[in-house]
């Protein structure tokens, strides 16, 4: 989970918020309570990319953290003599099968790193063409959105 996502609810009975202070940049509710949409209706998934954009982000730092840790231990914690060598014993990432574990991640994290940049640059183009009106990449920050959520939470 993530510290910032909030599934908290609340609950109002007999109360009436002045049609001035409602946020309605996409939907309108007129004096006689028909409610409209202006411009694409899909903007209202917006939400949810920014929120599939946001774990694409994040996902990085969390694999940044784990392998921080496994690095440097491995980088630190030496063990077993070297045959001939009675002082020193090797560095655990001098070992191939550590190396197999731990340096994918490490390329899987810049793949991460440049995907989450790459995807939160469209998704922020994305949004300043819906304020004008422009809704055209609204697909294709859909598709980059739940694939990169899909492959980077897992």
């Amino acid at each position: 989970g993530f510290n910032s996502k909030d599934n908290g609810w609340l609950i109002m009975n007999h109360v009436k918020i002045p049609r001035s202070q409602m946020m309605n940049r996409y939907m309108k509710l007129d004096r006689e309570g028909v409610l409209s949409f202006e411009g694409d209706i899909r903007m209202l998934y917006s939400v949810m990319m920014g929120i599939r954009n946001h774990i694409v982000l994040m996902s990085k730092y969390s694999l940044a953290a784990g392998l921080t840790i496994g690095l440097r231990y491995s980088l630190v914690r030496r063990q077993f003599r070297n045959v001939g060598d009675k002082t020193n014993e090797t560095q655990l990432l001098d070992y191939q099968t550590q190396q197999f574990k731990l340096l994918p991640i490490l390329a899987n994290m810049f793949g991460h790193s440049l995907y989450g940049d790459h995807l939160d640059s469209e998704y922020k183009k994305m949004m300043e063409q819906a304020k004008q009106g422009d809704f055209k990449r609204l697909d294709l920050i859909h598709h980059l959105a739940c694939g990169g959520k899909a492959v980077h939470s897992q």
